[in-house]
């Protein structure tokens, strides 16, 4: 489990640092690790395309970003809660993509 959560944070880093193109290599790693495991945790696949989404929001690539966002999104509500602060989060990149996107009127169906 370290050392998936190491390849998030470090994609978290690229991303963060405008390293987006090597940011998304890194999350697309991230995705294909938790998605291979035996358990497949849907908490833990939710926080690995939450990430990947953000990179890819960050790249303008909004129609590849938006499934990623909203399966996390979904995944995250259903096992953590609405209130939990993952799930909180990825909410927020939600109405990011949106706003970023052009999309005020469906960001703000997703705002608190």
């Amino acid at each position: 489990a370290n050392c998936r959560e190491a390849v998030i944070i470090k994609g978290l880093i690229l991303n963060r640092t405008g390293q987006s193109t090597q940011a998304e290599k890194v999350r697309r790693q991230a995705v294909q690790l938790r998605s291979d495991s035996v358990s497949k945790e849907q908490f833990c696949v939710g926080l690995a395309n939450d990430a990947l989404g953000e990179c890819l929001t960050t790249q303008g690539r909004y129609a590849e970003a938006e499934p990623l966002l909203l399966q996390s999104y979904q995944s995250l509500r259903s096992s953590q809660g609405f209130k939990n602060p993952r799930t909180q989060l990825a909410r927020q990149r939600l109405v990011a993509l949106y706003q970023d996107w052009g999309r005020t009127a469906t960001a703000n169906e997703y705002r608190g």
